[in-house]
């Protein structure tokens, strides 16, 4: 059971990094949510703002893997 949870999660990692090694748009999209992260401390986001920006970065991110 313990086994199965652990491959579960190996598998998941694999994909994500499946698509960044595979995907040019996809480390597009990585480097421009380091830079929007970035910027985010820099102007000190609000725990809202920072909420909207993930948010924002993981549907992009979404997005990008279904395509």
């Amino acid at each position: 059971m313990l086994q199965n949870r652990i491959n579960s999660f190996k598998y998941a990692f694999q994909g994500i990094f499946d698509l960044f090694r595979s995907q040019p748009n996809a480390k597009i999209h990585l480097l421009a949510a380091i830079v929007v992260t970035a910027t985010g401390f820099y102007f000190q986001l609000s725990t809202t703002e920072w909420a909207i920006v993930f948010m924002t970065i993981f549907l992009v991110l979404a997005a990008e893997a279904f395509n």
